[in-house]
């Protein structure tokens, strides 16, 4: 799953989410939505949630490695989005 293609896809899929969904949930609902037709049951949203949460104490530490990341494969990063969200 850290092939290029895959971190890119996955990249993409997270922008797509952060351009079409303001808040939180939203953004967590749509790419889940996105990957596989339906909507997360509670287990699921929670999992997403304590995820992002340590994902961005994770980057918000260390924005240098999310600027890494997010050079990853062919495209480059949407620059009007936060690289750390």
């Amino acid at each position: 799953m850290n092939e290029t293609s895959f971190v890119e896809a996955a990249r993409h899929l997270a922008q797509r989410s952060m351009r079409e969904a303001d808040e939180v949930d939203g953004r967590l609902e749509r790419a889940f939505r996105l990957v596989l037709v339906r909507k997360p049951n509670q287990v699921e949203r929670s999992t997403l949630r304590s995820l992002l949460a340590s994902q961005r104490t994770h980057f918000g530490d260390r924005p240098e490695e999310a600027a890494k990341l997010l050079g990853v494969g062919a495209s480059p990063p949407d620059g009007s989005l936060d690289p750390v969200e």
